[in-house]
């Protein structure tokens, strides 16, 4: 397995991911590829992928070397600290470089779940991110909107009513505050009153739809028919929804670490609002 850390402006990673979709339709079928991708922001934004593939013939990783290098030195980005880099232990890496094993492999096994489990999981996140985000820009506003459909999906296929889902999501979002500071708890409270009153009507027209409507046949839910089937197949080998809902959300904060921003527990707690705001709604009305 190869990896790669792409510094440049999240704002052009929908430019990367373009890049990455016409490689992986290039070469998936012959060598059976996979590409992790991974948003970060440790000294500096950068965009992290793991190569590899799941068959014996090697993965051609210097050809999506080659062009993604190429397409960065066409459209070179201005270092936010402008020509005079601070210097340090920890400073930033330069924008518009690319370098080979600079992080450690995300870790293929989980405190719930088999590392046969976790691989595909991370296969599938990033397809998503790559059919999210190849056509749209990233920023808090569409990661948060992913994240806030992803776990939508999630709470469809681990819970069985409203009450089961409003207890663990609150349970989660206990569990995770307990990561963060008071003033990173207050920042992203704000946030969350701050999104939840500004787009109240469209949350809760995803949460209402996402649990209502079914996958299949349904253009608006296309994209995660995949996902919903991977939930299907380690619901019946686990037998353990919340253990697998807490694993998914613990490997998707890995992918989803852009710019700190949390997105996890800010959607959960958007969700949790949403969710308690309708409790007279049954969301897990089967169509």
């Amino acid at each position: 397995m190869t990896r790669l850390s792409i510094f440049y402006s999240s704002v052009r990673w929908h430019h990367l991911l373009s890049i990455i979709k016409s490689f992986k339709e290039d070469y998936n079928k012959s060598s059976k590829l996979y590409v992790q991708i991974f948003f970060n922001s440790d000294q500096g934004q950068n965009l992290r992928l793991q190569i590899g593939a799941t068959s014996n013939k090697n993965v051609p990783v210097e050809k999506i070397l080659e062009q993604i290098k190429s397409y960065i030195a066409a459209n070179k980005v201005v270092d936010s600290y402008g020509t005079v880099r601070p210097t340090g232990l920890f400073m930033n890496f330069p924008s518009n470089e690319v370098y080979k094993d600079l992080f450690s492999p995300y870790s293929p096994f989980g405190y719930h779940l088999h590392k046969y489990d976790i691989h595909p999981l991370r296969n599938e996140i990033s397809n998503l991110i790559i059919a999210y985000f190849t056509d749209e820009e990233i920023n808090t506003q569409s990661v948060l909107t992913f994240t806030l459909n992803l776990h939508s999906l999630s709470l469809k296929h681990f819970f069985e009513n409203t009450q089961s889902a409003r207890t663990e999501v609150a349970k989660y979002i206990y569990k995770a505050s307990s990561w963060f500071s008071t003033s990173s708890i207050q920042s992203i409270d704000a946030l969350v009153e701050k999104i939840y009153a500004q787009n109240s009507r469209e949350i809760d027209q995803i949460m209402e739809s996402s649990f209502t409507e079914t996958l299949h046949g349904n253009d608006d839910f296309h994209w995660f028919e995949d996902l919903a089937s991977l939930f299907v197949a380690m619901k019946q080998k686990h037998q353990d929804n919340l253990s697998i809902f807490y694993q998914f959300n613990d490997i998707l904060n890995q992918h989803l670490n852009y710019n700190n921003k949390h997105f996890i527990l800010c959607s959960l707690k958007i969700i949790n609002k949403s969710i308690n705001k309708n409790q007279k709604l049954n969301l897990y009305e089967k169509t």
